[in-house]
């Protein structure tokens, strides 16, 4: 706190932070639901790489924000879904994540896990109730 003083909020995290934490949380969900190796992972590079190239702009075909959506507050802290989603022939794995839920202004997260070669995944979500007390 004394290296980085709020002067007019937090210090400024960066980008690849955020991307790696999204990409670990993900990566992880879709293992946790679906099994290691049931899917061709597509975050190796933007997890493991120690010297993220922030100007390569990989991450960005992979991770995104939803634009222009009606949601409401949720009852949940976090929430988090994967399915199937088909694109041009390929079926990929799509995640969603959305952190502190119960906020309405917090983006929704969508991010491109892996690909398979069929769509037999069934879709499955988890929240994570907010504590009370």
């Amino acid at each position: 706190m004394k290296k980085y003083p709020a002067v007019d909020g937090p210090p400024w995290v960066g980008f690849e932070p955020v991307v790696r934490t999204l990409s670990k949380i993900a990566h992880s969900y879709a293992v946790a639901e679906y099994g290691l190796g049931t899917f061709s992972p597509l975050l190796k590079q933007t997890i493991l790489n120690d010297k993220f190239d922030f100007e390569d702009k990989l991450w960005s075909m992979f991770i995104g924000c939803e634009k222009d959506i009606q949601k409401y507050p949720s009852l949940n802290l976090h929430e988090i879904s994967i399915g199937p989603v088909e694109f041009q022939n390929r079926f990929l794995l799509l995640c969603k994540v959305w952190l502190f839920a119960s906020v309405p202004s917090t983006p929704i997260y969508e991010v491109v896990v892996g690909e398979h070669w069929h769509n037999r995944f069934t879709p499955r979500k988890v929240v994570i109730p907010q504590l009370s007390g």
